[in-house]
């Protein structure tokens, strides 16, 4: 079978599982399984999501200095993340223009990058400076070489990309719902502790869970949620699968439930105020009047993925003497609750894969998350 029949099958094998699924939300049920673990749907989440769509990746902070750099896999691709000497961060595709080596590896601090392979030379704006052996290259503009680039915009101290260079801008395609965020000044933050755990579930899972708040006074019961009022939740639905809410919590983010650092200066709340919302496509944000969690999810195949939780407080509180004592316990509570979620996560993705799972019935307190994988599944076709 040639490879564009072969992918025309795969594409009307994802149609019949996602009109399946959406079929299954219309008669008030869960989604069916085969949307969270089949290979059609995931190489499609990775063509017309992942690699069309603005996603967080990090946080400029990261970057203090310039040379310094990180490197990405974002569904297989390869990036690399790095400042220049003008102070401007840069992102490109970490493959070199001779035979596709990663120029860069893990993170560090750099002049400029080097292939390994044969000796291929980039400055920290990916033009190329050097090749080996030049005058035996023919036909190859070399002079004009460069690492392709990615698109890259920073909101709120967070550093978006999308490798699509013709994609609509940052701000076109998700300034509703970052408008709503921008009172928390998120760019006065800094992270002080994070947290990376790798369930053996979906992708789309992990977003499912933060916002399923049907769950947080079972799972959660004995750490945040001993008294939590589900109903006490009013998300506001906006386009894209995009939601936000305000909301009240009687707990922050430490074992006791009560706050060690105080309350962020220039939010104008008590100790009950809580807000959340999610950007698509896999980008959630939690905030507390003392501090502010973001969880990043990434796929890493049809029934795996990573998700890193970012526990951020104002810069100007890391100067203080009990900071990282205060931070450790707050850092450590965060890993306490996720990891709450790992098991769960595991069980979902084995349970859905079961002959015997037929989608149980939808309730309000899911409608957030009904909405946002709703939204994905109708723009993957």
């Amino acid at each position: 079978m040639s490879s564009a029949k072969s992918s025309e099958g795969e594409t009307d094998c994802a149609r019949i599982l996602i009109d399946e699924a959406l079929r299954m939300l219309e008669q008030n049920r869960q989604f069916s399984g085969g949307v969270y673990y089949a290979p059609e749907i995931y190489e499609l989440e990775k063509e017309r999501i992942f690699k069309k769509e603005w996603q967080v990746i990090g946080r400029v902070e990261q970057f203090e200095n310039p040379g310094d750099y990180k490197t990405f896999r974002i569904v297989d691709e390869p990036i690399l993340v790095c400042r220049d000497k003008t102070g401007k961060l840069n992102a490109f595709r970490n493959v070199c223009r001779h035979r596709g080596v990663e120029v860069a590896v893990g993170e560090g601090n750099a002049k400029d990058f080097l292939c390994p392979y044969h000796a291929w030379q980039y400055d920290l704006n990916g033009k190329l400076l050097r090749a080996t052996y030049a005058e035996d290259i023919k036909d190859f503009d070399l002079a004009n070489c460069r690492l392709p680039p990615v698109q890259l915009d920073i909101w709120g101290g967070f550093i978006f990309i999308n490798f699509d260079m013709d994609a609509p801008g940052l701000q076109d395609s998700h300034g509703a719902i970052l408008k709503q965020c921008d009172y928390l000044q998120m760019q006065k933050m800094r992270v002080a502790r994070t947290c990376i755990i790798e369930p053996a579930c979906n992708w789309k899972l992990i977003g499912e869970n933060v916002w399923d708040i049907y769950h947080l006074g079972v799972v959660h019961a004995n750490t945040f949620a001993a008294n939590f009022n589900p109903r006490d939740f009013d998300f506001h639905l906006m386009p894209k699968g995009a939601f936000y809410g305000n909301y009240r919590s009687n707990s922050v983010g430490t074992p006791e439930g009560k706050s060690l650092v105080g309350t962020i200066p220039w939010l104008d709340v008590d100790e009950g105020f809580a807000f959340a919302t999610q950007i698509p496509p896999n980008f959630s944000i939690i905030a507390r009047h003392d501090a502010i969690y973001s969880v990043i999810s990434d796929p890493l195949g049809p029934e795996k993925c990573r998700f890193i939780v970012y526990t951020m407080f104002p810069e100007e509180w890391f100067t203080r003497p009990d900071f990282d004592k205060h931070a450790d316990q707050y850092g450590d509570f965060i890993k306490i609750i996720f990891e709450e979620d790992n098991d769960m996560l595991g069980s979902i993705q084995v349970g859905i894969r079961s002959d015997a799972y037929d989608p149980g019935p939808t309730t309000h307190l899911e409608s957030a998350v009904h909405h946002m994988t709703k939204d994905l599944l109708e723009r993957l076709m």
